[in-house]
């Protein structure tokens, strides 16, 4: 995307918004991601801590 983006770098045009919502969403993914890597087989219905 910086190739196509010629006013500089693409990530100097990110808002502080933007960058929260871009840093929860990698947080959310890697505690899914770990989550299904270790799956909870006790407790109730099993659910994992992932789902809390």
């Amino acid at each position: 995307m910086d190739f196509a983006y010629s006013e500089g770098s693409l990530y100097h045009t990110f808002t502080g918004g933007q960058t929260f919502i871009i840093t929860l969403t990698l947080l959310l993914s890697t505690i899914l991601v770990m989550g299904l890597l270790d799956r909870e087989r006790y407790g109730i219905g099993g659910i994992g801590w992932e789902s809390f």
